[in-house]
């Protein structure tokens, strides 16, 4: 479980899970403005996580949800990550309240929505090259 992946993912919005736990998951993310500086048409990229043991949100003062259709119903924005006694927790925003996304899979693919792999070093380099621009705009 590797937690830059996830937080190079900032801000992103889980907007679709596919498969079942525990086997394997595809997620799309959403992140407009990191797909913007990658080789895709898309607003969204896709992660897969092979061999999914867990996925569940825990909100902040209600009972937890592992209902994959409910979790992508309350639009997620991911925040950061970071392990905790063997899962990958993911701060979360969303729906007027937080909480956290908690995982454990074995590897996690990512991928533009058109199916291209993207290693870490693009995807880091994407978000560097937003921030640089950013940082020109608002100056």
């Amino acid at each position: 479980m590797d937690v830059a992946t996830w937080n190079v993912l900032h801000d992103g919005r889980v907007i679709s899970i596919e498969g079942k736990v525990p086997v394997d998951l595809r997620l799309s993310i959403e992140i407009e403005y990191l797909c913007g500086f990658l080789a895709t048409r898309s607003g969204h990229m896709v992660v897969k996580l092979v061999g999914c043991e867990r996925f569940e949100y825990l909100p902040y003062q209600e009972p937890p949800v592992t209902v994959l259709s409910e979790i992508v119903s309350l639009t997620l924005g991911l925040l950061t990550a970071k392990l905790v006694a063997g899962c990958l927790s993911i701060q979360c925003s969303g729906r007027g309240y937080g909480g956290q996304l908690l995982l454990r899979y074995d590897v996690a693919h990512t991928a533009t929505a058109e199916g291209v792999a993207l290693t870490q070093a693009e995807l880091e380099s994407a978000a560097d090259r937003y921030w640089s621009d950013w940082q020109q705009r608002h100056k």
